[in-house]
């Protein structure tokens, strides 16, 4: 059955993943269909990943992890990455409006505001880097 596409949809690089920092081929062809919940017509196609592809990336998120900046960060840098993240997601508000019920059936009010709520998430978070105890000193009430 072949299916008609609709209009093209407001997705970068559907056709890689991200892996490594990078925007990268996948390991086969395979794509996996996105069909409109609205239309039941193709709303667009993605690459889909196949146990090469995630080892790959399961392998680049461990030495990312390992070796790269993130795990020596400070609280307070971590936390301005979560709230330049939410502020980026609150910005592309519009697109993930119009992606998400055509994409899974989500009701378009609801949807509308996926993307400040999702930054307001991503604030809470960052914000309880400000105010968290993450070290408290305890007297022990034994043994010295």
């Amino acid at each position: 059955m072949s299916v008609a596409r609709t209009m093209e949809a407001p997705v970068r690089h559907a056709d890689r993943f991200f892996i490594d920092g990078a925007w990268v081929e996948p390991s086969s062809d395979a794509t996996i269909d996105v069909i409109d919940s609205g239309t039941e017509e193709l709303y667009y196609s993605i690459a889909e990943a196949a146990p090469d592809d995630v080892s790959r990336a399961v392998v680049a998120a461990r030495q990312a992890f390992d070796e790269g900046p993130w795990s020596r960060l400070t609280h307070a840098e971590r936390a301005e990455y979560l709230r330049a993240l939410g502020a980026a997601l609150g910005e592309r508000n519009d697109v993930l409006g119009q992606l998400w019920p055509r994409q899974s059936g989500a009701l378009y009010k609801f949807a509308q505001y996926a993307g400040r709520i999702g930054s307001g998430v991503l604030g809470s978070y960052a914000a309880l880097a400000d105010t968290f105890a993450f070290e408290e000193e305890c007297q022990p009430t034994a043994g010295g």
